[in-house]
């Protein structure tokens, strides 16, 4: 008889005992997953323009405004991260720019001819 009872509570513990380990493990793979989906939120996501705010740095002519590119594009850029370093290279057509952020590199390109019906 106390064989009995020693065997019932020796699985009982068994049963308990696993399972606070895989909800241990559980929890753990579960708090794993969340970090990996934090660290996905730091990535930069490539600043788009709408047709109104290209009509602000290009003219009707097809000039392009310089100054107000950059301070538009680093004003919706502000909104998502810290840059570490930021570099714009004009070409007659386009605009490349380069980002650096927590030693991941972007590079976007921007086609500048548009045109416009008066």
């Amino acid at each position: 008889m106390r064989y009995k009872k020693f065997l019932s509570l020796i699985l009982s513990f068994l049963l308990v005992s696993t399972s606070v380990a895989s909800l241990y493990l559980g929890f753990k793979n579960l708090n794993l997953n969340l970090e990996s989906k934090n660290e996905k939120d730091f990535l930069i996501n490539k600043v788009m323009f709408s047709q109104n705010e290209w009509t602000s740095f290009i003219n009707k002519k097809a000039e392009i405004d310089i100054q107000n590119f950059e301070l538009l594009f680093l004003r919706k850029l502000q909104s998502q991260a810290s840059i570490n370093k930021i570099t714009f290279e004009w070409n007659k057509t386009q605009v490349v720019v380069k980002l650096v952020h927590k030693n991941k590199q972007y590079s976007w390109f921007y086609n500048l001819q548009k045109k416009f019906v008066i």
